[in-house]
């Protein structure tokens, strides 16, 4: 068992049991507003609207910048653990034999989607970051992502 208060001083009561779920974040969201969970890592367009409505409590944030929107909740940079710049978002996939021709197209008209000026704006009012990345400059964002959770979880005393 670990301290809730040794990962986020001041933040929570009691302490922090493992418990790997294996649900979407909007499950873990549910879990900690009924009260089944003390604490969930998930993403905040999962959590948002249980964070609105006051059911659930955003301890922190993986972003470099604290939340435009939720700018009580400190970062983890802010609480201490170095470079942790946590990004979760939504992924796009298809079968993996697409034909060129189609996975090319498919390609342009997400990217002019997530480059629309009312697309972006949507998402910077509700506080979230989109970036738009494909290939292998996703494949090493992910792997960078996985090292910068291992960091996070071990610190807090969260792997075996």
């Amino acid at each position: 068992m670990v301290d809730c208060h040794d990962v986020f001083p001041g933040r929570c009561r009691g302490g922090i049991q493992r418990d790997p779920s294996t649900g979407t974040g909007g499950l873990i969201a549910t879990q900690v507003a009924g009260g089944h969970a003390d604490l969930g890592i998930g993403t905040l367009s999962s959590a948002k609207s249980m964070i609105d409505g006051g059911l659930i409590r955003l301890l922190a944030t993986g972003t470099p910048n604290r939340n435009p929107v939720y700018k009580d909740a400190p970062t983890l940079n802010e609480l201490g653990y170095g470079k942790s710049v946590v990004a979760s978002g939504g992924f796009i996939v298809g079968p993996p034999k697409l034909p060129k021709p189609i996975l090319d197209k498919l390609v342009k008209a997400f990217e002019l989607g997530v480059n629309d000026p009312e697309y972006q704006s949507f998402g910077k009012d509700g506080g979230y970051e989109s970036p738009y990345i494909t290939g292998k400059e996703l494949i090493s964002y992910f792997d960078g992502q996985r090292e910068i959770f291992r960091s996070v979880l071990g610190k807090a005393g969260l792997l075996k």
